[in-house]
């Protein structure tokens, strides 16, 4: 038995009492699959022809959601007033309309990024 494999005690279908090792890649690839130990276990067990279920596939995990991010206005201005002040000076361009400016004079670039503070946790 190699470090990380796991010795499994279970009863199977004719309840005889089983134990099998699975290898611990076995249980890595189980836990990418989002499967939990006992899923990996039993579907390990069943493909090297113990008589148990035959388990069910995985399911993939969908819980992350798209985040739909509203336009900061104030920002949006505060980078205006920044591009156009600048232009006097040299070649500006806006690099995010709501973050970053960038202004080259006499060859030698220059970049604003504007931050945001949060109000502080009371």
């Amino acid at each position: 038995m190699a470090v990380g494999d796991m010795k499994y005690k279970f009863m199977d279908l004719d309840n005889n009492e089983q134990e099998i090792t699975i290898p611990a890649e076995v249980l890595r690839k189980g836990k990418r699959a989002g499967m939990n130990n006992r899923q990996t276990i039993m579907k390990y067990a069943y493909d090297q022809g113990f008589n148990v279920e035959k388990p069910k596939e995985a399911e993939k995990k969908t819980t992350s959601k798209k985040r739909t991010r509203k336009p900061n206005e104030t920002k949006a201005n505060l980078i205006n007033a920044l591009q156009e002040s600048l232009v006097a000076m040299g070649e500006v361009s806006v690099i995010n309309p709501e973050r970053q400016v960038q202004v080259v004079i006499d060859g030698v670039t220059y970049e604003f990024t504007l931050v945001q503070k949060r109000a502080p946790k009371q």
